[in-house]
């Protein structure tokens, strides 16, 4: 039986490709059912428990990635099927995981932060990208819509885990400047400079438009 809780955290594991379990006691503890030791965290065992429902009713699928790390979920064709998310299953890997885990860590902190705002993630808006030869133009992280005085507009969320070369990024940014009300990056020690840099060469009425986060602010 899927209850109110299972189907908004269901959904949210969908839309961000995978999410690790530790992630999953975050979700899970905005509606811990019962009071819990530390707020807003669902301990592992009584994550793990709701994994296993999830699984048992084809919904889920887990694995290991790295060793040493929280299990991975993801949804399966069923679960995509289930919460209405015309998508193909993707299983985690190595090469990406860093990427997936920060990029749910700058949701989490963006839900959290901006309550009001909504998010849209990458994979929702590769979904709206109608269909095109050759190369596409880049597609942010996600995007959180926000509601003010000046109407409905959206930031554009970027998580820049490694240097990209300044010709790629120059041309990232631009696009960026040129679809976005706003920008907002969330950056390594490695990529911190380096995007800082990019945005200083930008004209000034475009690198308004940005702001740079250290993702080591969120943990």
């Amino acid at each position: 039986m899927i209850m109110p809780r299972d189907a908004v955290t269901l959904k949210w594991i969908g839309e961000q490709y995978a999410v690790r379990l530790d992630q999953v006691q975050q979700l899970l503890g905005r509606d811990p059912q019962k009071p819990t030791k530390q707020p807003g965290l669902l301990h592992s065992k009584t994550a793990w428990r709701v994994m296993k429902r999830w699984e048992t009713a084809g919904y889920v699928a887990s694995r290991s990635v790295l060793a040493k790390q929280p299990l991975w979920l993801w949804l399966t064709a069923k679960g995509l099927d289930e919460f209405g998310l015309a998508s193909k299953p993707v299983v985690p890997k190595a090469r990406n995981i860093d990427h997936l885990y920060w990029t749910n860590q700058v949701r989490l902190f963006c839900e959290k932060t901006y309550p009001n705002d909504t998010w849209v993630s990458e994979r929702s808006l590769r979904r709206g990208q109608p269909p095109q030869k050759g190369s596409r133009p880049h597609v942010a992280d996600g995007e959180l819509v926000r509601r003010d005085e000046r109407g409905t507009f959206a930031i554009a969320i970027e998580v820049e885990l490694t240097p990209k070369k300044p010709a790629d990024i120059e041309e990232i940014l631009h696009q960026l400047a040129r679809t976005y009300a706003g920008i907002w990056y969330f950056t390594t020690p490695e990529t911190h400079e380096n995007v800082i840099r990019a945005i200083s060469q930008l004209p000034k009425e475009q690198e308004a438009q940005f702001r740079v986060k250290p993702l080591a602010a969120l943990v």
